[in-house]
């Protein structure tokens, strides 16, 4: 079942090599979208139900909404993000267990506020310190899912300075 799990990681290192490199914001939801997807079954087929199960369950629902939104043009609202806040550090406080699964509930917290960004570059800068922390954790339980973060970490730096001048407009 491992060998699963594995390729599963494999499969959301691509996503996330190409996701940062989309332009608009609701196109990189939905590749986040599909990434924290994927990251559920393997999550759990490495550590069974933890933290990082449960968060990317709560990441693919905000991800969703927030895709949705940005596709219409609208913004999250105050609630919404108070919503996700909670859910976030509830879920993931829920399935504690050591002091590794802090990782996904700080990684998961940046990846939140990356998605009520109003744009995608702001949004990539939040991707760039969630990666960080998802790579910590990702060594740790020894998925293949940490070349995902490596090579995200290296797309986002690159679509950064690829994208920086409609930043600036």
């Amino acid at each position: 079942m491992e060998i699963v799990a594995q390729i599963l990681g494999y499969i959301v290192t691509f996503i996330c090599i190409f996701n940062s490199q989309l332009k608009k914001k609701w196109q990189m939801l939905v590749g986040s979208f599909v990434a924290n997807f994927l990251n559920i079954p393997m999550f759990f087929i490495l550590n069974g139900i933890t933290s990082a199960v449960t968060i990317s369950v709560v990441a693919c629902a905000q991800c969703s909404i927030n895709a949705f939104l940005d596709y219409h043009g609208k913004q999250p609202s105050v609630r919404q993000k108070i919503i996700f806040t909670v859910l976030y550090f509830i879920v993931g406080m829920l399935q504690y267990k050591t002091w590794l699964d802090l990782f996904p509930i700080v990684g998961s917290l940046l990846f939140m506020c990356g998605g009520f960004q109003k744009n995608a570059q702001m949004m990539r800068v939040f991707g760039l310190l969630n990666a960080l922390f998802w790579i910590v954790y990702d060594c740790m339980i020894g998925t293949t899912a940490v070349y995902a973060q490596l090579f995200s970490l290296v797309s986002v730096v690159i679509a950064l300075y690829r994208y920086r001048k409609l930043a600036e407009n």
